[in-house]
Formats: structure tokens, C-alpha cells, sequence
């Protein structure tokens, strides 16, 4: 039986973006390398669970990445709502943003180095990719440095990666996983990226690329949605979930 014979119902998607990291402490591009959480970020996530806990969320479907600034957060989330033996889904559509060129620059080295107007459009247009990651680059893996390398290079050839980008690759992941999911009634949560959540985010709520340039997601802040999908997953309603307000119970 397909979707479009059942009964249309609401899901409730959560977005958490990783605690701080290592590399968000040192104020470096992190991108593909697998940087931890620091003691702040453990809190971070810690708090992000209560938060979560005390709106009574209960995820049918946890998915975060490979990165373990994503993945511990997840974990750290599931113990403090007291499933901590919950499956964790592995997603590679929402891995962060490729960065390139720009992978493990102190970012305010890197606005000195390309100029104001440069590293604003490398970092929040829409469309610009950051410089490409050549062999030569110590983060590549590739390369014989002792420096931490990127997991591997982004599937579109180009070495590097804009928001654009990102939208292509989480789009599908919306369209054939979740929103299915969603359209069921289940209940989801998503431990990942800035940047990965910002594109999801976007197609979610149907931004412009103005709107989503200035859009920021903090460290380990549940962003809370009821999401009701049409039975022909072709359009959906979005309602926004304030969790400071208590009360706001499961979706059934």
C-alpha cells in the first residue's frame, strides 16, 4: 500500500545542530574533518536533551553523520531522553559543507587573507563555492602531512562545496526519506551540520536565497517542527514548535 492510501498525519522533525567543536573553538573551517566535541559541547548537548525531554519528544528515527561532533551529540541527546540504545541512521547527504580550500583556517586569518566582501561570499552566498582543495593542501588525503585529513572529496569533482551544493544533495534525502517518514506520523530527529541543516531548512520552509544567507542555526539548539505532508508528498505544511513553552506534547 502506498503513502497516498493512508491517512494523512503529522510528524514532528527535530534539527540539532552539533555541539561545539574543537575547530568551532578554535574558530576554524572544520568542512569533511572529523573534529570532537569539546567539554562545552558534551553541556551543549546535554542541555539540548532536557530541552527535548521536557517536551516529551520520543524520536522513532534518530539520523546523524559519520563525524563525531554530529554523532556524540546524538548520543549524548538519546541518553538524557533515556534511550540511549537507540539505532543512530548514518546519513552522508547530511554531512557538512565541504569547504575546500579554506579547510582548517582560522576563519578570522582567512578574512584577512581573501578581503571582506571575498570571505562573506565564500562563507554565506548562496552559489559561491570556497577555493578549491588541491593535493597540495595539508588537510588533503592525499597528502603525506601529519595534519588531520578531510574523510574524502565531495562527489561533484569540484573540490569544494557552495550552500547550492548542499541544497542538491539533501534534497533528494527530504523528498525519499524523510517526508515519507513524516507523512506517516513519525517523529524525527536529526543531529548534524550547519550548513547540511541550513539547505534542509531552506527547502522546509521554501527561503529565498536572501533568506537563507542570513539565516544562522546555534550550537545544539533544537529547532522544533510538526510537519504535515499532502498524501501525494508534493507539498507540505510547516508549523514552527516553541519548545520554551511547555506543553508541547509528542505527535501521535
Amino acid at each position: 500500500m502506498g503513502f497516498a492510501d493512508k491517512e494523512e498525519k503529522t510528524g514532528r522533525l527535530v534539527l540539532v545542530r552539533h555541539g561545539q567543536s574543537v575547530f568551532n573553538e578554535e574558530n576554524r573551517f572544520a568542512g569533511w574533518v572529523d573534529t570532537p566535541l569539546t567539554s562545552l559541547g558534551i553541556k551543549q548537548a546535554q542541555e539540548a536533551g532536557q530541552q527535548l525531554k521536557e517536551i516529551g519528544f520520543k524520536p522513532d528515527v534518530v539520523i546523524s553523520t559519520v563525524f563525531s561532533r554530529a554523532s556524540e551529540t546524538a548520543k549524548t541527546i538519546l541518553n538524557v531522553l533515556g534511550v540511549p540504545n537507540k539505532e543512530i541512521v548514518p546519513s552522508s547527504e547530511m554531512m557538512e559543507r565541504h569547504y575546500g580550500g579554506l579547510t582548517g583556517m582560522n576563519k578570522s586569518e582567512a578574512k584577512e587573507h581573501y578581503g571582506d566582501e571575498q570571505f562573506l561570499a565564500f562563507r554565506r552566498s548562496f552559489d559561491t563555492r570556497p577555493p578549491v582543495m588541491d593535493e597540495a593542501h595539508p588537510y588533503h588525503p592525499d597528502n603525506k602531512s601529519d595534519k588531520p585529513k578531510v574523510i574524502a572529496m565531495p562527489e561533484n569533482g569540484k573540490g569544494t562545496e557552495s550552500l547550492e551544493d548542499v541544497v542538491a544533495r539533501v534534497k533528494p534525502f527530504w523528498e525519499k526519506e524523510l517526508l515519507p517518514r513524516l507523512q506517516k506520523g513519525e517523529n524525527i530527529m536529526i543531529a548534524a551540520h550547519g550548513n547540511s541543516l541550513r539547505a534542509l531548512t531552506m527547502i522546509i520552509k521554501n527561503m529565498s536565497k536572501d533568506e537563507i544567507q542570513k539565516y544562522e542555526m546555534d550550537n545544539a539548539k533544537p529547532y522544533v517542527y510538526d510537519i504535515t505532508a499532502a498524501k501525494d508528498l508534493k507539498s507540505w505544511q510547516v508549523k514552527d514548535v516553541d519548545i520554551a513553552k511547555s506543553g508541547a506534547a509528542r505527535v501521535a
